[in-house]
């Protein structure tokens, strides 16, 4: 991916446009400018320091699509007090975005869609997800909690829940920059994780999750955003290949896997690692700080466990949220992994047992019959 820019300055606007195109191995004929973002942003004397950028993003998927954002210094400086927020932890496709959902039901709650562009504050050019304590600097602290703060102010003063699965590999991260969250913690039987995470890593992001991500993103890592969308798109719609180059939980090592082990592995791996790693990491919580639950239990019986959950957050549980989740939880996709042939998954078990067993879930018999020795 290449930059150009153009940049024209005067005391009172700045005006930058990116133009991002693919090159390496592209055809003359589609060697063109593929995503055009134009930023332009100003200072205002009379609020000192602070200013407010609009982007306009100019691709096929979002022509004409505008961005306002307030730069760090003003979201650093905004007035109020930021609440407690719910920090929702747990891997891809584990249920963490029907339990948002379902806590957002609440009048007193909102909900902060995957701000993944906003966790990657302290190192966006890091090649895995695994951000620890040390990561989280007076300046990040600042900034993440600056951007809580005025989401918060735009919506009312509701509390947030946030989560964004990716932070399955930086707990000790996010707890230091919110000490004082209420933290959430659910883990789903790895086979389901295995079976729902090989269809998404056939499908690049779609337009509207691509938009939701864009708005939490700083504006100093959009060309960087753009050259991960692209990346993708390239190597699944022209490549034709099966599978993205990347998706999911970062783990260390995860782009030499991709290249030397076949694919079910690589996921099986982003499931045992991330729930090894978030283990340890939990175990250094005080006792009451976060709540543990499992997919499979919370689907059994959502009423009840619901309740334990907004008695952790502070929560009086509603009668509309009971009724909501009466009428939304399922049950009927604990199977699905049997799509997958027995063989193929019986190969991943030795990757999967160990944790399989501490998380309380036991290995099927017929995989069990067939996993290697």
């Amino acid at each position: 991916m290449k930059s150009s820019q153009k940049v024209a300055e005067s005391p009172t606007k700045i005006t930058v446009t990116v133009t991002a195109i693919l090159s390496n191995a592209i055809p003359v004929r589609l060697a063109q400018p593929l995503t055009t973002v134009n930023f332009s942003w100003s200072r205002s004397p009379a609020r000192g320091q602070s200013a407010v950028c609009e982007a306009t993003l100019g691709c096929p998927i979002l022509s004409g699509y505008r961005l306002m954002q307030h730069l760090d210094c003003e979201s650093q400086n905004m007035p109020g007090e930021l609440k407690r927020p719910i920090i929702l932890l747990g891997n891809f496709r584990s249920g963490t975005t029907m339990l948002q959902r379902i806590l957002a039901t609440h009048p007193d709650v909102v909900e902060l869609y995957e701000p993944v562009g906003m966790w990657l504050y302290a190192d966006p050019l890091r090649d895995h997800d695994e951000f620890d304590e040390n990561d989280a600097t007076e300046r990040v602290k600042k900034y993440v909690r600056g951007q809580f703060l005025k989401y918060q102010t735009e919506h009312g003063g509701r509390t947030i829940i946030e989560k964004t699965p990716h932070n399955i590999l930086r707990i000790r991260y996010v707890r230091e920059i919110f000490p004082d969250a209420h933290f959430l913690y659910i883990v789903r039987n790895p086979l389901a994780f295995v079976s729902s995470v090989e269809l998404k890593w056939q499908r690049p992001a779609g337009s509207k999750r691509i938009l939701k991500r864009v708005k939490a993103t700083p504006l100093t890592q959009i060309p960087l955003y753009f050259k991960r969308f692209l990346n993708q798109q390239w190597h699944n719609r022209i490549l034709r290949r099966k599978y993205l180059s990347v998706w999911g939980p970062r783990y260390k090592g995860i782009q030499n896997d991709v290249k030397a082990e076949d694919m079910l592995t690589v996921i099986a791996r982003q499931w045992a690692r991330a729930t090894s790693k978030a283990d340890r990491d939990l175990s250094s919580f005080e006792d009451g700080q976060v709540l543990k639950l499992r997919y499979e239990d919370f689907v059994e019986n959502p009423v009840d466990h619901l309740q334990r959950i907004c008695l952790h957050c502070g929560l009086d549980m509603t009668d509309e949220m009971a009724e909501y989740v009466r009428q939304t939880v399922k049950t009927d996709r604990g199977n699905k992994w049997q799509r997958i042939d027995a063989q193929q998954l019986a190969k991943i078990i030795p990757e999967l047992s160990q944790e399989m067993v501490r998380n309380g879930y036991e290995v099927p018999d017929e995989l069990a019959r067939l996993a290697p020795r």
